[in-house]
């Protein structure tokens, strides 16, 4: 059988497993030493052809209306541009002056980063992954065709992760795009408690026109909406969606672990969250495995014991020693239990997720998946590490993408329910579209006023100019890798 034959209906899971192995590969090559990078990338390339090989093909018929992909991507482009990347319309300040930095620093020195001013010197580390491409433009073309080719490479990934979503779905509708963008759980409900509660309840509707962030209210909990996580956290999110459509889609225990470790250098909590899920999953494909009988020892080494897996088990290994060498690494911890706390944690379960639960309780209530996550999410929010409660806010982010997968497909069937369900579906959806409303209108209002000379602002945030600077970063410990590391001393290229 010929090549063409072979990815025939394939593509978009060609360019989706290759859209998370090319940055896989330039840290191999850029961070890692030859002796050890060169043979990993090229296993990772035989795993990346077997495992499209061996895939299944995408249904056929799905992708045939080519007018309604049109206005599709086109909506999608204009979802990215959006969100600040590249810098076509106003960023969000906090998140983006880190991004920025790290990005000007990937651009500026030589792989790996490593700054040598002072009396110690500091590497970069962070899940540095979604840079990576953007960044070798800018080293080649100069730092603004890099900058700007990022919002090239976050398009590709939304594009593909709306396909994988569709394929997954079986119809590419407009409800699904429109749950894509706005699917959120109802964060103004304790927004307008807490309003209400301090007196300042007339300064509600004035305060969401302006772009109030609703999500960081309930503070210890937090499951931020698709919205939020592209304006703010797009590094992490873009990569997670198709990575995670991957792996919901995987059929071969064999391929299922180099699938998820993919995942480990661009969003490090997300990923860990899903560590029970894919457990499951491979059990799941693998159902030779477990019997009555007890556990059979030999399928299980044949299941597992792939070029596939074994070379997901050594990047992973690789990308934990590079994490480990952060100067914020900190020991996990509970956060303060006390009253507050659970009515907060009760507050937060039923505003993100138990109110749309409701909806698709019929075809959730046997779903394993679900449960996994969703358990999984429960327990890790009362976790912290070191001293920021980010372990457990990026750790609701699959238990969040997959419930939104369990409403699309609720949206998909909703003629056939009764009409009392139809409205209090719809009243819900535009409940929750509340809060990423406020991060269009934010980030609207604040490009206009730029626009218009009515804000000195720029669009492009550019006030910490390297992560190295710690006059300015008061998160330093958050980017920085240790060269007395075990990564630095026996794995990083010199």
């Amino acid at each position: 059988m010929g090549l063409g034959q072979q990815v025939k209906g394939k593509y978009i899971q060609l360019f989706a497993y290759a859209y998370l192995c090319i940055p896989v590969l330039q840290f191999l090559l850029g961070w890692v030493r030859p002796i050890l990078s060169i043979p990993v990338a090229i296993a990772i390339v035989y795993c990346l052809i077997r495992t499209v090989f061996k895939t299944s093909a995408l249904q056929s018929g799905i992708f045939a209306d080519k007018r309604k992909l049109i206005i599709i991507f086109a909506i999608l482009f204009v979802w990215g541009v959006s969100s600040g990347i590249g810098g076509l319309v106003w960023q969000n300040r906090w998140d983006h002056m880190y991004r920025n930095a790290i990005f000007r620093d990937l651009v500026a020195y030589d792989w790996p980063v490593v700054n040598l001013a002072g009396d110690t010197p500091r590497g970069l580390c962070y899940y540095i992954g979604f840079w990576l491409p953007s960044a070798a433009i800018g080293k080649i073309f100069g730092f603004s065709v890099g900058y700007l080719f990022q919002i090239v490479w976050a398009l590709i990934g939304v594009v593909l992760a709306f396909l994988l979503i569709s394929e997954y779905l079986g119809a590419v509708k407009f409800k699904t795009l429109l749950l894509f963008l706005f699917f959120s759980g109802l964060d103004i409900i304790p927004f307008v408690l807490y309003n209400v509660h301090f007196g300042n309840a007339g300064e509600i509707l004035s305060r969401l026109l302006h772009g109030e962030h609703l999500e960081l209210l309930l503070f210890q909990f937090n499951s931020s909406s698709n919205m939020t996580l592209l304006y703010w956290l797009y590094n992490q999110t873009i990569p997670f969606w198709v990575g995670f459509m991957l792996l919901l889609r995987e059929k071969r225990s064999a391929s299922l672990v180099f699938t998820y470790v993919l995942l480990l250098l661009f969003a490090p909590f997300p990923t860990f969250a899903m560590l029970p899920f894919v457990i499951y999953r491979f059990f799941q494909l693998s159902p030779g495995i477990l019997s009555r009988s007890g556990v059979n020892l030999r399928q299980f080494v044949r299941e597992a014991i792939t070029i596939e897996n074994v070379t997901g088990l050594l990047v992973g290994l690789i990308v934990a020693a590079y994490y480990a060498s952060n100067s914020a690494t900190g020991k996990m911890q509970l956060i303060d239990l006390s009253v507050n706390t659970i009515v907060h944690f009760v507050l937060f379960l039923g505003i993100e997720f138990i109110v749309y639960f409701v909806f698709v309780f019929r075809d959730a209530k046997k779903d394993r998946i679900w449960w996994i996550l969703f358990g999984t999410m429960a327990l890790l929010s009362f976790i912290k590490l070191g001293n920021s409660y980010d372990f457990a806010w990026r750790t609701c982010i699959p238990a969040a993408f997959y419930l939104m997968l369990l409403v699309m497909r609720y949206a998909n069937s909703i003629a056939a329910k009764a009409r009392w369900k139809k409205c209090l579906f719809l009243i819900v959806i535009l409940l929750g579209c509340i809060t990423p409303v406020t991060e269009v209108l934010r980030t609207a209002e604040n490009t206009v006023n730029i626009s218009l000379g009515k804000s000195d602002e720029t669009l492009i945030c550019n006030s910490m100019k390297s992560v190295f600077d710690n006059t300015k970063d008061i998160c330093y410990d958050n980017f920085i890798g240790k060269q007395d590391s075990f990564f630095a001393k026996y794995l990083q290229a010199k």
